[in-house]
Parts: C-alpha cells; structure tokens; sequence
C-alpha cells in the first residue's frame, strides 16, 4: 500500500489526509464488516486524477442512506470539498470496491 500510494504526486495537506483518512476506512470496513480475506488496494493517476481503490472479497452491502455509518459519509463529505468523489460498488457474492477520485489541481 505504501508503496503505491507513495508514487503519488501528493503535496497538499488536505489531499494527504483524505487519501490516508479513505485507505484506513476502506480497510477498516473490509475486514471489521465484511470479513475479507483479500484486499487489493491500487493507486492511480492521470495528468487531471488521482484515483485510489480498494477491494475486497467480504460479504457486499446494499448501501442505504438510513443505514450509512458515519465513516462513509464523511469521506464524501471530505472528498466534495476538494471536488472530488466516491464510488462504491458491492455484491453479495464478489464483494466490495470503493473508489475515491480527486481532481490533481487539489493535491498540489
């Protein structure tokens, strides 16, 4: 994960903190809610985006906004504020990916 992430090119405090607030979420949910065995976490960037993932192979959910945890909902109250946003996919049977994608101009 480290290393991955490390190659960002990253300078602003605040993007530091919500890559770093995203990864420990993600990781976080995959193996205290879902009981993942895998975790892949990948990093990648373009000349507009930086994109972080994370996916597991844990029992899915079916997101509600009644039943959202704090955790999810301010990671994409962190990610709006830099202009950037979050996907999440799960299923039952494949598990979970979260994307986090933020615009480079706010992580210089």
């Amino acid at each position: 994960i480290i290393s991955e992430v490390g190659r960002l090119d990253i300078r602003a405090q605040a993007a530091k903190i919500c890559v770093y607030r995203f990864i420990q979420e993600a990781l976080s949910n995959a193996t205290r809610h879902a009981g993942a065995s895998k975790i892949l976490v990948t990093a990648t960037e373009d000349d507009q985006h930086i994109r972080i993932a994370v996916e597991d192979n844990g029992t899915g959910f079916v997101r509600s906004s009644d039943e959202d945890g704090l955790g999810l909902v301010g990671l994409e109250e962190r990610l709006a504020g830099l202009g950037g946003h979050l996907d999440i996919a799960s299923d039952a049977q494949a598990g979970t990916r979260i994307c986090m994608t933020l615009p480079k101009r706010t992580a210089e």
